[in-house]
């Protein structure tokens, strides 16, 4: 496991130094996370690559707007240098058609689509134990517009023996998505 924010620790939690760097010379800080960003890129690459025959679906968990969806094309990238066939795939695809009447709910009263109940978690995980057993899925399709499942999946993927998936998602992050993806 790793965690990019450990090539940070420079800025992390010192608004005063992350003002100062900011605004002494912008393009230095810039240069210096983006190379720490890019070295962590690299090592989980190289730490995939060590165990990807045994292990072919990848989690990459986070809040919402961390940069999880770029994390993943860049690491499938990397994997694509190293000749592993990498598939991303967004667990907001896995998000169930939105009904107002039984949708959880805020304490304000808004629809929570934070929440893992939102998720179709038994598909999520019927889909990452075919994975691993060699088997084809259907990924769903979510459309956010609509705040619906469409009919049509968004793509068919069955991985071959050289190739691995990268799942990407906030409620990854959660006790009760993590609870689910145990079962």
């Amino acid at each position: 496991m790793s965690n990019f924010a450990s090539g940070y620790i420079k800025y992390i939690n010192h608004l005063e130094q992350i003002n100062d760097a900011a605004l002494l010379n912008p393009q230095v800080m810039i240069d210096e996370v983006e190379d720490s960003y890019h070295e962590h890129i690299e090592n989980i690459a190289r730490n995939i690559v060590t165990h990807y025959k045994t292990a072919k679906v990848c989690m990459l968990a986070g809040p919402s707007s961390s940069g999880k969806t770029t994390t993943a094309q860049k690491i499938e990238e990397e994997l694509t240098k190293r000749g592993i066939r990498t598939y991303t795939i967004s667990m907001d695809n896995y998000f169930r058609t939105v009904d107002p009447a039984t949708a959880p709910r805020t304490k304000e009263g808004d629809i929570d689509f934070e929440s893992p109940k939102c998720m179709d978690m038994d598909l999520l995980n019927e889909h990452f134990t075919k994975l691993a057993r060699g088997e084809r899925i259907l990924v769903p399709k979510y459309e956010f517009a609509r705040q619906m499942r469409v009919l049509e999946p968004s793509k068919s993927l069955k991985l071959k023996k050289d190739e691995i998936v990268i799942f990407e998602g906030c409620l990854l992050y959660t006790s009760d998505a993590a609870d689910d993806l145990t079962r």
